[in-house]
């Protein structure tokens, strides 16, 4: 029986908001990256919210105990990552195809499906997981120790820098963001309560949001993002972990448990958002940009999911 850790959730919801309010800021039709602030939270933003999906991942990965279960697991990343992964992939191609003045990167059919098929496409997330889980299943138990855990580690960020990975089956994802995988699933081997209250503590908590916040004035080579991500993963555990049951923590943990759907749907309602509050109602102040395009996203995301739940064929599509 798996454990239950609400702090997953809560996590999971942090990184998804993360994901609409990064989005929000966007280069088109007009460009919010030449406005400092905008350029500034944007940039923290992307130091963390993605590597943190990937570390939770990792925690919560748990390797098959014979063939039999591998093959049920598989199934269900199947159905999980790649289904969704295809059917919202050639859904986000219709709009790319018929109206491409609505979209921020249009090409032609057979350029789409060659980026679909081998370089993630859209949902280069989704697809980058599920080779993750392709190539660290079969080998995931050699792994349980620090030292030859670390030992990965090292070998991936070395092939990193000085390696020449290729984009294609989202290789170079692959090397980006394993050794997030990797420090996720180490700490699953030794999440205790002792480590719980310690990572919580006021220090750390403060601390690592010092260092993510650095990262607006020390920008870094990959191994310093490393560390800005980790930092920033931290820091808001050290902040959910603190929220008391209430509204706030009720709304993150739903937002947790429909990452996915929130992941699939909120780029159709940020073109959406786009067009309605730029091209039809010409706003062009920062802030209020911001916080409508990033509220419609969350909206039309918790509502749609509300939708494909009732609906058995749309749920099986949308991974639920």
């Amino acid at each position: 029986m798996k454990k239950y850790y609400a702090e997953v959730d809560l996590l999971r919801g942090v990184a998804i908001l993360a994901v609409l309010l990064g989005h929000s800021f966007i280069v088109y039709p007009i460009n919010l990256m030449d406005i400092e602030w905008c350029r500034l939270v944007n940039m923290v933003i992307y130091k963390f919210h993605m590597p943190l999906f990937f570390l939770l991942a990792g925690f919560c990965f748990h390797p098959p105990v014979n063939i039999a279960a591998y093959k049920k697991q598989l199934g269900g990343k199947i159905r999980r990552l790649i289904l969704p992964y295809l059917a919202f992939s050639f859904l986000d191609l219709l709009p790319r195809l018929l109206v491409p003045s609505l979209v921020n990167n249009s090409a032609p059919l057979s350029e789409s499906l060659t980026n679909i098929f081998l370089y993630g496409g859209s949902y280069w997330f989704l697809y980058t997981l599920f080779v993750i889980f392709l190539i660290f299943t079969p080998i995931a138990r050699f792994f349980k120790k620090p030292v030859p855990c670390a030992l990965l580690i090292l070998i991936i960020i070395l092939y990193k820098v000085y390696g020449f990975p290729s984009k294609m089956f989202c290789f170079n994802g692959f090397l980006q963001n394993m050794p997030y995988f990797l420090f996720g699933w180490l700490l699953q081997q030794y999440y205790t309560e002792k480590v719980q209250t310690f990572l919580a503590k006021w220090p750390v908590t403060l601390a690592s949001g010092m260092v993510l916040l650095s990262s607006i004035v020390l920008p870094g080579s990959y191994l310093i993002d490393m560390l800005y991500a980790l930092a920033g993963s931290l820091f808001f555990f050290g902040l959910v972990v603190r929220l008391k049951d209430g509204t706030f923590r009720n709304a993150l943990t739903l937002c947790g448990g429909y990452t996915l759907q929130f992941y699939l749907l909120s780029p159709f309602f940020l073109v959406f958002a786009r067009v309605i509050f730029v091209s039809v109602l010409g706003i062009t102040q920062p802030f209020i940009l911001v916080c409508a395009i990033f509220l419609t996203q969350l909206a039309g995301s918790i509502v749609c999911t509300y939708i494909l739940r009732k609906i058995k064929f749309l749920r099986f599509l949308a991974g639920m």
